[in-house]
């Protein structure tokens, strides 16, 4: 029986030729991320095992992209010190404030690449996934990654989405992916890998990709990924990144389950609180006041993001009494 795409990407990371979804493998990290708020407190648990560095300076990456503006003496304080861990750890790739977010900029520099495995500290690793990476969040196990550059881990079932159709005008790719979270739910999502198929993946691009990726998390998926194909190639040479490499799941790969979704069905939605997944057509939102609009985070922080919300807002004005905060996800966009 053949393997599922994160299977074969974990075996590589495990130095086996084969494994199956339930066993439990060491993988070795060929990046691990962590972003500022936990670098002291994992710096902390290091010096307490006495260990003055990460297993591997090269494949530890860092960037300040939550408190990028410190609010506080404390906060200063700690940036401060955040800034002398990662010289004494001698990291290869630390990026200060105002770089980017640290789950998209990556992908457009080639610090991640298709066919890795990263492990991460925080759970939107997942994003990762749209240019065929499998990221994978370890949280409170984070410092043994930096320590050993592994940890243990059950090989997660793979759930293959299989999407057909194109976005009608007027619907996003968000609002496609807010309706798969909702229709698959928590119960089938538990710490499985969602990964997409399919004829419409042709006509999505990797910004898209990314809000594929993005949300699985937010119901309990481990992870989440597109199969590197030739629009992430051509991605790729836009940026003159080498690399690339298409791995498929086998055809006979076995899968824990199959959902299709066409897209050409999607329609435009919108979560209601408190729970991502709670999402219902934009119509039923349809009066309800709202105070401040964001764009950005690592969920939409992409030029697609960009330049759609541009065009819609194109020659109008912000109703009074509403603030809009706009912050782009990396340099480039």
């Amino acid at each position: 029986m053949g393997m599922t795409l994160t299977e074969k990407i974990m075996a590589r990371a495990s130095g086996r030729d084969e494994l199956r979804a339930g066993e439990i493998v060491y993988p070795e990290a060929d990046l691990a991320t962590i972003h500022d708020l936990y670098v002291v407190e994992a710096d902390r648990q290091l010096t307490e095992l006495r260990i003055e560095r990460p297993w591997n300076p090269e494949r530890v990456f860092v960037c300040f992209d939550h408190d990028t503006i410190p609010q506080t003496v404390a906060v200063a304080n700690r940036a401060k010190q955040i800034k002398e861990i990662v010289k004494r750890w001698d990291v290869k790739h630390f990026f200060g404030p105002g770089r980017g977010q640290g789950h998209v900029f990556p992908m457009e520099i080639g610090i991640v690449k298709p066919g890795e495995c990263v492990l991460a500290y925080d759970i939107h690793v997942t994003n990762y996934g749209a240019i065929g990476c499998l990221g994978l969040a370890l949280v409170f196990e984070f410092p043994a990654v930096l320590a050993t550059g592994s940890h243990w881990l059950k090989v997660p079932e793979t759930i293959r989405i299989d999407l057909s159709g194109k976005l009608a005008p007027g619907v996003g790719i968000r609002d496609a992916a807010a309706r798969i979270i909702h229709e698959i739910g928590p119960d089938a999502a538990d710490y499985r890998v969602f990964e997409y198929t399919g004829e419409a993946l042709a006509h999505l691009g990797v910004d898209a990709r990314v809000k594929l990726c993005n949300l699985p998390i937010e119901i309990g998926a481990k992870s989440a990924i597109v199969p590197a194909d030739e629009v992430v190639a051509g991605w790729m040479r836009e940026r003159n990144i080498d690399g690339f490499q298409a791995i498929q799941s086998d055809p006979d790969a076995e899968f824990a389950e199959t959902y299709e979704f066409n897209l050409s069905e999607m329609e435009p939605t919108v979560a209601i609180p408190p729970r991502p997944e709670n999402v219902v057509p934009l119509g039923e939102a349809i009066g309800v006041p709202i105070h401040a609009a964001y764009l950005g985070s690592c969920a939409a922080d992409q030029y697609e993001d960009m330049a759609e919300a541009a065009e819609i807002l194109r020659g109008k004005k912000l109703a009074s009494g509403v603030r809009m905060i706009v912050t782009p996800g990396s340099r480039e966009v």
